[in-house]
């Protein structure tokens, strides 16, 4: 019974990832804060938004500039995060006319890491950036809130 009952807890508890400050390039920048409460609504339960600061992310990641989101480290000591904690990127461009390229990426920026990534090309507009979102990130989080299943040593 107690084992039901901790299993219970844990799939009622929350699970939080930090969101980075959305990477728009130079014309989309009036769009940043639609932007960001369109990847926090596509976390799917369990899913949280980290309580970051995001203004003094953003500032570090704009003093250390473009190649700190590329380098784990660097995104590790902007966001504060610790080992173990995931981080939702989103970077966004236009791509021609009507067409926007978005490229979402799951980190573990403390452990080095990337953990899954999709990048498409939709249609321009919030509109079009919500529906990938609400598909896609519901995806590549999920299982992302489950421990790891010890495996049990082989036994000779």
């Amino acid at each position: 019974m107690g084992a039901l009952i901790a299993s219970l807890l844990l799939a009622t508890a929350a699970t939080p990832v930090a969101l980075l400050p959305p990477d728009l390039a130079e014309p989309l920048h009036d769009a940043a804060r639609t932007t960001a409460e369109a990847l926090a609504s596509a976390l799917p339960p369990p899913f949280q938004p980290l309580d970051l600061d995001a203004r003094a992310v953003r500032e570090h990641l704009t003093a250390a500039g473009p190649a700190c989101r590329a380098e784990q480290r660097c995104l590790c000591a902007a966001t504060g995060l610790m080992r173990g904690q995931l981080a939702l990127d989103l970077a966004v461009a236009p791509a021609g006319p009507g067409a926007w390229a978005v490229d979402l990426r799951v980190l573990a920026p403390c452990d080095g890491g990337l953990i899954d990534r999709r990048a498409e090309l939709i249609p321009a507009g919030i509109a079009g950036l919500r529906r990938f979102l609400d598909e896609v990130v519901p995806a590549i989080l999920r299982g992302r809130d489950l421990p790891d299943i010890p495996v049990p040593k082989e036994t000779r």
